[in-house]
């Protein structure tokens, strides 16, 4: 039986907690990275991946799933098949607790993804900008853990995944402060 495959760039960014829950849910996985070089002229050369990229479907797009026939893009997607599949306890154990991992995930990528990964690929290197631009809105993602095991509460859901590796990323560009003005972040990451 073939091996399912996880496409991604060889950097951590989206594809780190994917494969933090691979591990954990014990998949035998290929992982599949690309490699982007910096060329001369500024841009960014992406050959690696643009030469598949026609095959990767209708939405191409990394990361990338492959299970057999069924090929899946978009962080989310892929993150919640994931855990169906082979861990579905982290799904939820009610209807309210996945929609709970749910709007907590729609709430962490932007921040994430749109506000530091993006700002941090397109060369910004003023962290403290960063800092600024993004304190507000995590600072309730914060507070929410107040008195709480994982996100949503007692029950470990597949959104953990996904703000663990958010949290390294804003450890990262809190150069290594963020624990001394988010406390909560550090006890949330132990319980990993």
């Amino acid at each position: 039986m073939e091996k399912p495959t996880l496409g991604y760039w060889k950097i951590r960014a989206l594809g780190a907690h994917l494969k933090m829950l691979l591990e954990y849910a014990g998949v035998d996985y290929e992982n599949r990275e690309y490699e982007i070089y910096k060329k001369a002229d500024g841009g960014y050369d992406m050959t690696d991946y643009n030469d598949e990229r026609p095959t990767l479907g209708p939405f191409p797009n990394i990361p990338y799933f492959k299970d057999g026939d069924y090929l899946l893009t978009e962080t989310g997607a892929v993150t919640r098949y994931i855990a169906a599949k082979w861990a579905p306890h982290l799904c939820g154990s009610t209807p309210e607790v996945s929609a709970m991992a749910d709007m907590l995930y729609s709430i962490w990528h932007p921040i994430r993804f749109s506000k530091l990964t993006l700002s941090m690929a397109m060369g910004c290197a003023d962290k403290e900008m960063l800092r600024n631009d993004v304190r507000e809105n995590i600072k309730p993602l914060h507070n929410w853990l107040a008195g709480k095991k994982w996100l949503c509460g007692e029950e470990l859901t597949w959104v953990d995944f996904y703000a663990y590796e958010a949290i390294n990323i804003f450890q990262f560009v809190w150069e290594g402060r963020l624990f001394e003005e988010f406390p909560l972040f550090i006890i949330y990451q132990n319980e990993f």
